[in-house]
């Protein structure tokens, strides 16, 4: 994954493409857009998620 700032979003470590937002559906299953991709939760902790 390459080294962001805190005020850019961070890439999706499924495909690489920017992540604009996380919906966490439960403890252990999180989904991230615009690309739809299922992450953990907590695996985008970048200082980005405010």
């Amino acid at each position: 994954m390459p080294n962001h700032s805190e005020d850019q979003p961070p890439d999706c470590p499924h495909c690489g493409r920017p992540v604009t937002a996380i919906s966490v559906v439960g403890p252990t299953e999180a989904y991230v857009s615009p690309c739809g991709c299922e992450i953990a939760p907590g695996l985008l902790a970048t200082g980005f998620e405010r």
